[in-house]
């Protein structure tokens, strides 16, 4: 970009807009992905592991066995949602909203950091228990806590999740304070 300013072909707030626009969509890439990684095990994937959409836009209910009793005591097997309807509709709307605010902010229109917190807290509660307790640790900023030996209770493994994906929304938030909406 520097030479592409001193050549006079760009101006250097573009210039600099662009860096900052830049680094923001790595920690925003980041995010998104860290989120899909952690409820793949509810939805549907195709063949290349990308979600598969409803008609209505919604992400298709991946189907479990259960093991389920019955009156006389017995078992059986059956196949239900991994998710159910009010978690999905909530997992959707919540994972829709950081999409469409990280968008907003790469487009030069900042977005409300604090609800964009609601719904990652929304994320992070309802991400499945058995996706936490494999993790082998959680990157907090620039610490890594390790949770692959250690036990660790339910709540503290969200938080934990939750404070990994909140420091990288406030990363990528903190890159574009640096931006000049002046240009826009």
């Amino acid at each position: 970009n520097s030479e592409l300013v001193r050549a006079g072909k760009i101006a250097k707030v573009d210039a600099a807009n662009f860096d900052v626009l830049s680094k923001a969509q790595v920690d925003y890439n980041n995010l998104q992905s860290d989120i899909e990684r952690s409820i793949k095990g509810l939805f549907e994937t195709d063949d290349y592991g990308r979600f598969i959409q409803t008609e209505d836009g919604m992400l298709k209910y991946k189907m479990i066995e259960s093991k389920e009793t019955l009156g006389d005591g017995s078992t059986q097997i059956i196949k239900k949602s991994a998710i159910n309807d009010k978690d999905a509709t909530v997992l959707n709307e919540a994972r829709n909203y950081i999409t469409q605010a990280m968008i907003s902010d790469l487009n030069g229109q900042p977005s409300d950091q604090r609800e964009m917190q609601r719904q990652l807290h929304i994320i992070a509660n309802l991400v499945p228990l058995e996706f936490l307790s494999k993790k082998r640790g959680i990157l907090i900023g620039d610490e890594f806590i390790d949770t692959y030996d250690k036990e660790y209770d339910e709540v503290t493994l969200r938080r934990l999740f939750f404070d990994g994906l909140n420091s990288q929304l406030t990363r990528a938030k903190n890159h574009l304070t640096e931006y000049d909406y002046s240009t826009t």
